[in-house]
């Protein structure tokens, strides 16, 4: 082994200081390489021979076998469990969007809960809905009263034909 590697460094050497070959030489040189390789090949191969032998003749060698233990086979129930990693879509999944906006007063559900059709899933607190149709009936009023007014005044031939169709 020690003389492969001082004739491979030989070898190199002599290549990296000389001038430049003569075509011979390059042959010469290519066949000592592949002659090299093919006895560092053939000294692997001879050295795992070797520790494949010793690991199997070799007493010194410590070996960790596990020990076979016998167990009277008998009926009785076979739970056997996998561990998995994933994710899941459901079959059936659905969006839900309130009728009319409010903040979420309670929540009556959690994350993976089985829900029914009909159940109450959050209560939402509707006061500022509740507002805004108070406004809307109090626009109306306004609306309806203006009109009143102006087409009274239209009959009366008070007033512009403008006014009377703003109204």
């Amino acid at each position: 082994m020690k003389q492969t590697i001082v004739l491979m460094t030989m070898a190199a050497l002599f290549a990296a200081c000389g001038a430049a070959p003569a075509p011979g030489e390059v042959g010469r040189k290519r066949a000592e390489r592949d002659s090299l390789k093919s006895a560092y090949d053939a000294l692997g191969l001879r050295i795992r021979e070797i520790e494949d032998w010793l690991a199997t003749n070799d007493t010194a060698v410590k070996r960790d076998l596990p020990m076979v233990k016998a167990q009277t086979v008998r009926i009785s129930r076979f739970d056997h469990f996998v561990d998995v990693h994933g994710s899941v879509k459901a079959d059936r999944a659905a969006a839900l969007h309130a009728l009319g906006g409010g903040r979420v007063r309670a929540l009556h559900v959690s994350v993976g809960d089985r829900v029914r059709q009909g159940q109450l899933l959050i209560s939402l607190d509707n006061d500022i809905v509740r507002e805004q149709i108070v406004q809307a009936r109090t626009g109306y009023e306004l609306a309806r009263t203006s009109y009143e007014k102006q087409d009274r005044l239209w009959k009366q031939q008070i007033g512009s034909e403008m006014q009377w169709l703003q109204a």
